[in-house]
């Protein structure tokens, strides 16, 4: 199977676990939040604020510098992966320090303490866990992480819609659901990453200190995104009511579902984009090509359909009472068109090994970003009577800015004037696409969203907004997709018993794994 076969069949695996989270969070969505409130909602999202922030402070850049790592060097998987859960393990003190300090140090409620307590236990299964989710996409199996996050996340979001029906509309009572579905996402992907290597922790402090050492940019990239990202949600608490916070919390909720491209994108291309550079630098330009051009050409036609019905679809889902986060969703909305072109820039930074140079442009952002909200929340209060809409103004510039510096950093002659063309005839049929669902923006949201999809894709066909070899690309990663989850003839079974007892069980992981093994003694982790 080629490269660019496996990146498609990934990506494949993880849309359809996309869709069927879609379907099971969509309950969660329209439910909970409506009958909780916005005041216990903001309480939710001030407690992910804040653990979102310890993780990131604490990871160190491990679970990145392993995808990267492991890609490169398979027979070094199990060194690698038990090394890092090593570290994991100490880095969870400062983890747990970055949890209690704000908690405890800011004025807020006791039941907000104890949500982002329980919020934290969770975020500490994931944190430690990272490692082994890390080793299954450096293995390129990214099927076993898109079958725990839609097990776990189907598993946290019925539970959760249960309990706030039939039991209590108390938002506290969600926080043991979200700690036993972290367990059962973990006790899943230990149990997948067992049939190839055995996860278990090993202190080799000379790998543990090369593996952090390495890690350092990408968990200075990591951490300056979070604090970007997160710092918003975190200032309105400090700034605004918890009402208002739970305002931007479905906001930015709604919004961050629809970056579930460039999401399954970097996902599935970047241990194949890492493992290309180092072999053939022409094939991996060619592949972040693809990549790009497909997530930008689609992030068009998102972003002015959240624009146009996104406040329309706040009120549907959550009810009047969060009907002032419409406003809030149409600005954010905006952010994913450079949203979409930064998350690519970051990830193919990485794989040429220029990390650094996105590490910094981070740093600055990190300083940017709350400079920004300290103008853009006070602004949006007294204009608008909402300081949501002041963050999301703080964060719209920011990813702008953010951008200029990707197309600045990204080598020339990478996305060439082929992409761009493709790029503004996909902006041709967004724009026909917009002005059908305008015309229809005051029926039932089911029909703009059905017919504005239906006109895009009626335009971008005759445009040619999406070359050809990514069409074909695309058909048969599903097919093989498909092909793998339907029936398996005895032959098949039988072909893969061999393949197994010949290569061992990294041999029969990847078609990949041969490859890896042939280019020589590993390389030490960069630092």
């Amino acid at each position: 199977m080629s490269r660019d076969t496996l990146v498609a069949r990934n990506a494949t695996f993880l849309g359809i676990a996309q869709v069927v989270s879609w379907v099971t969070s969509l309950a969660y969505l329209v439910v909970v939040p409506r009958l909780v409130g916005p005041s216990q909602w903001g309480e939710m999202g001030a407690g992910l604020a804040i653990t979102a922030l310890a993780g990131a402070i604490a990871g160190m850049g491990l679970s990145t510098v392993v995808i990267k790592e492991v890609a490169r060097h398979r027979a070094r998987a199990a060194e690698y992966v038990a090394a890092a859960l090593a570290a994991r393990m100490l880095l969870a003190i400062p983890f747990a320090i970055g949890v209690a300090v704000p908690m405890l140090a800011h004025g807020y409620s006791t039941r907000t303490r104890i949500m982002i307590g329980m919020l934290g236990m969770s975020a500490l299964v994931n944190f430690l866990v990272g490692p082994v989710s890390a080793a299954l996409q450096g293995l390129e199996q990214m099927r076993y992480t898109a079958l725990a996050s839609m097990i776990s996340g189907a598993a946290d979001s019925l539970t959760a819609v249960g309990i706030v029906l039939f039991i209590t509309r108390d938002v506290i009572a969600l926080g043991p659901v979200s700690f036993a579905t972290a367990l059962l996402s973990a006790g899943l992907l230990v149990f997948w990453l067992r049939r190839s290597i055995p996860p278990r922790p090993r202190f080799n402090w000379p790998l543990m200190r090369s593996l952090i050492t390495g890690g350092l940019p990408y968990w200075g990239t990591g951490l300056f995104v979070m604090i970007y990202t997160w710092v918003d949600g975190l200032m309105l608490s400090l700034m605004d009511t918890t009402t208002v916070v739970g305002w931007y919390a479905v906001a930015t909720r709604l919004v961050t579902n629809l970056l579930f491209l460039p999401t399954i994108l970097a996902t599935a291309l970047f241990p194949a984009a890492a493992h290309a550079f180092a072999q053939d630098r022409t094939a991996a330009n060619v592949l972040l090509r693809r990549g790009f051009r497909l997530q930008t050409n689609l992030s068009l036609p998102l972003a002015a359909g959240a624009v146009l019905l996104g406040p329309s679809a706040v009120t549907l889902l959550f009810g009047p009472s969060y009907a002032r986060a419409g406003p809030v969703v149409a600005v954010l909305a905006l952010t994913l068109i450079p949203t979409y072109i930064n998350m690519f820039a970051g990830q193919a930074l990485a794989a040429m090994d220029r990390q650094s140079a996105w590490t910094r442009v981070m740093g600055v952002m990190c300083l940017v970003n709350p400079a920004i909200n300290l103008v853009t929340i006070p602004l949006g209060r007294r204009l608008a009577g909402n300081g949501a809409l002041g963050a999301a103004w703080a964060l719209l510039a920011t990813e702008l800015l953010v951008t200029l510096a990707a197309l600045v950093l990204l080598p020339r002659g990478l996305l060439g004037w082929a992409t761009l063309r493709l790029a503004g005839r996909a902006a041709a049929a967004t724009a026909v696409m917009a002005g059908a669902v305008w015309l229809l923006r005051e029926r039932f949201v089911v029909l703009p969203i059905g017919a504005g999809a239906l006109v895009f894709f009626a335009m971008a066909v005759p445009l040619r907004a999406f070359a050809p070899e990514d069409m074909r690309l695309a058909a048969e990663g599903a097919g093989k997709v498909l092909s793998r989850l339907g029936p398996r003839r005895p032959a098949d079974r039988r072909a893969r018993r061999v393949l197994t007892a010949r290569g061992g069980r990294l041999g029969a992981l990847s078609p990949t794994a041969s490859t890896a093994a042939t280019i020589g003694p590993p390389t030490p982790v960069p630092g």
